[in-house]
């Protein structure tokens, strides 16, 4: 069984968790050194939404942290408020338990634990074939295509119910 911890600010455990994610898109994409500092920021809302619907949890099994999750309450994409969509900032699996179906639990138990949403977005790295496979799979689609500096984004989003069976 998966333990989930809410959070609000940036420790030590979290921060190192950041450096072992190998693929994580500071470490390729800037080609320096991650700073606490620069997880710190990754956790600041967008200009204009609240803190208080936006949540961060650890998660854990056996007492070892295998995931994080970032996402807000009532983004939608392109900075538009919507109190029935959930965007998914960050979702980050530890390398070393991908492929052994923590991420899909995961995501169903957010699914659970976030109610009063109909939608979800997220933004994938173009560059990331497997984080958009795991999506893809999750029955998630594209809907748009977006190039902040340095790297390409595809936006992808899907229904909390969907035609999978899933929640």
């Amino acid at each position: 069984m998966l333990e989930y911890i809410r959070i609000q600010e940036v420790d030590q455990q979290l921060y190192l968790f950041y450096l072992q994610q190998k693929e994580y898109f500071f470490h390729i994409e800037k080609n320096e050194s991650l700073s606490f500092q620069d997880v710190v920021d990754d956790m600041l809302p967008p200009p204009g939404f609240e803190n208080h619907e936006h949540y961060y949890y650890k998660v854990f099994e056996n007492q070892r942290m295998i995931g994080y999750v970032d996402c807000m309450k009532g983004y939608r994409y392109s900075c538009i408020h919507d109190d029935h969509c959930l965007w998914i900032g960050l979702f980050l699996v530890n390398e070393s338990d991908q492929r052994k179906h923590y991420g899909q639990q995961i995501f169903l138990d957010l699914l659970e634990m976030i109610s009063d949403i109909s939608l979800i977005q997220l933004g994938c790295l173009k560059n990331t074939p497997k984080g958009l496979a795991f999506w893809k799979h999750l029955g998630f689609y594209e809907i748009d295509h977006t190039c902040p500096p340095k790297r390409e984004i595809i936006v992808l989003e899907r229904k909390k119910s969907n035609d999978k069976g899933t929640v």
